[in-house]
């Protein structure tokens, strides 16, 4: 929830997550065209998927597959989801 009790995601271009990551990349002089939000979510699925586990990667993304794996799914561990951002947080910044 937004600070206004809004969503976060409104699937259109005057999206409030986009707009604040553009703030919050402005601010730490980072902003240059093709880094956004949608930029990192691009970087994140992608070194991610490279620790080896797709459904974690999915579960942190927020994606749903229509298979009868994700139904069937009741949860997927914290472990799972650590050694997911772990791996992207090596990747980033170095083991």
């Amino acid at each position: 929830m937004t600070k206004y009790g809004g969503r976060w995601f409104k699937g259109t271009y005057d999206n409030p997550i986009s707009k604040e990551t553009a703030k919050l990349l402005k601010k730490l002089g980072l902003h240059r065209n093709g880094l956004n939000f949608y930029a990192l979510r691009h970087t994140f699925e992608t070194v991610g998927g490279e620790a080896r586990d797709q459904v974690a990667v999915d579960a942190i993304m927020g994606h749903a597959r229509d298979d009868m794996a994700t139904v069937y799914r009741e949860r997927v561990s914290d472990d799972r989801l650590k050694a997911v951002t772990d791996h992207v947080r090596g990747w980033l910044f170095g083991s």
